[in-house]
């Protein structure tokens, strides 16, 4: 048997090992969140919610609030609401016009549309609904409305789902602003003013003396909107 190489034999302990080791799981290092973010401080401190972790910030103006921690990392939520404030106040302290209406307005709208913490974001920037790059300084706003016709005009768009610019908005008063609503969820046709009841579409429509006016029932949901469509010209006026 001299000369001949005898072949290598791995042993079942050395095989043992490097299946055990084949079977390791690599474990990333955790990521660190970061103990500030923008004007909030984070606390570590966390409750759960609907499966949502949120945490316990403090904002540098003091404002101490459990905010939703994804919003803050990803910097939808910078602060409690005074950064937005504070830059209201900063980049238009010059025109003259904080303490008028107009402004109150246009103030409303940005906040609605862009701090998730304001109670009305949900229906405005939670749905999409912005201010456009223009808007961003009341001049230009100013400049695009004037004034307000009335004490009972605020702004309007005139198509819900669309942003907050010059070729989207108008002043309107209460009245006006109801007749531009949104489809209500109960209404299962996806027209204002027109209900499916039974294998029929009912049409119906509210005139300035805020009375509901029935205009029939019809077998398709165009008769339907066709009839609410006169019936906006007859009681509203031509103009609406």
């Amino acid at each position: 048997m001299n000369g001949v190489v005898k072949p290598l034999i791995k042993s079942k302990c050395a095989q043992g090992v490097r299946a055990h080791i084949g079977k390791l799981n690599v474990v990333s290092p955790p990521v660190a969140i970061p103990t500030s973010k923008n004007r909030w401080t984070l606390t570590g401190k966390t409750k759960r919610k609907n499966g949502y972790i949120y945490e316990k910030c403090i904002c540098s103006c003091g404002t101490v609030k459990y905010i939703l921690r994804s919003h803050v990392l990803s910097n939808q939520s910078k602060s409690c609401g005074c950064l937005l404030r504070d830059t209201l106040v900063n980049i238009n302290k010059t025109h003259g016009r904080t303490c008028t209406h107009e402004f109150t307005i246009w103030q409303g709208l940005r906040k609605r549309c862009e701090n998730v913490n304001d109670k009305k974001y949900i229906d405005y920037g939670g749905r999409g609904i912005s201010v456009c790059v223009e808007w961003k300084k009341f001049e230009t706003f100013f400049d695009d409305m004037g004034l307000r016709p009335t004490a009972k005009h605020s702004i309007d768009r005139k198509d819900n789902d669309g942003n907050y610019c010059k070729k989207n908005c108008k002043w309107a008063t209460k009245t006006e602003q109801a007749r531009n609503r949104r489809v209500q969820k109960r209404n299962k046709s996806g027209v204002v003013g027109v209900y499916l009841v039974k294998d029929k579409f009912r049409a119906i429509i509210t005139d300035n003396n805020k009375k509901h006016i029935h205009l029939g029932y019809f077998k398709t949901i165009e008769e339907a909107t066709a009839a609410r469509e006169e019936a906006k010209i007859k009681y509203w006026g031509e103009n609406v």
